[in-house]
């Protein structure tokens, strides 16, 4: 119980420092025959750093 503790605090130090999570969905706009049009486009998931402080210490108090 307690190592998972320990990895939910690591996670959280990881979610503290790296504060966005940038990726790609690829979607297909036209298929024409064998032609196709495929339009990738970025997301960026954003948190505040303050989440992850609040996590780690929540992850403490029950550790």
């Amino acid at each position: 119980m307690k190592i998972s503790g320990y990895m939910l605090l690591q996670a959280k130090i990881v979610a503290t420092i790296f504060t966005s999570l940038s990726y790609f969905l690829r979607v297909k706009v036209l298929e024409i025959g064998n032609m196709e049009l495929i339009r990738d486009s970025a997301n960026v998931l954003k948190w505040s750093p303050f989440v992850g402080i609040l996590l780690i210490a929540i992850v403490v108090l029950f550790i």
